[in-house]
């Protein structure tokens, strides 16, 4: 129950951030929020995208149980309760289905076979995995 809790009140504490760097995903369905991380954490580095049950829906995945899913892009290592590591890849998953959402130039996928683990952002240049976040900030 305590880490459902931490987990809700980093989701209403990343939601209620509004600053220069948001920026929006758009797709088939509600428009997905990119937000980087707080100061007062010293996570200025790090890019958190938040997900909810419509997106699962929208890709015909089962949604989690949480209202809303955080996925991080943490390149320099700073955040723990991580489902995995955040990494560059030289390929896509097998599997990996475009979910339809983009930011610019960036495309949004996630591989059926483990879809809540990590979703790849991939861009021009490089694909990134960018992992599951289950943790908040004191």
């Amino acid at each position: 129950m305590r880490i459902l809790l931490g987990i809700a009140a980093a989701a209403v504490a990343l939601l209620a951030v509004a600053c220069d760097g948001e920026e929006t995903w758009r797709g088939p369905g509600a428009d997905l929020r990119e937000v980087e991380g707080d100061a007062h954490c010293d996570w200025e580095s790090v890019r958190f995208l938040a997900v909810t049950d419509d997106f699962w829906s929208q890709i015909g995945i089962e949604p989690p149980a949480t209202a809303y899913t955080f996925f991080a892009r943490d390149p320099d290592d700073l955040l723990v309760y991580m489902a995995a590591a955040f990494t560059r890849l030289d390929a896509l998953p097998a599997d990996a289905i475009d979910t339809g959402y983009r930011n610019g130039r960036r495309t949004l996928y996630v591989s059926p076979s483990d879809p809540y683990t990590a979703v790849y952002v991939h861009s021009p240049s490089h694909i990134e995995a960018w992992p599951r976040f289950d943790g908040g900030c004191d």
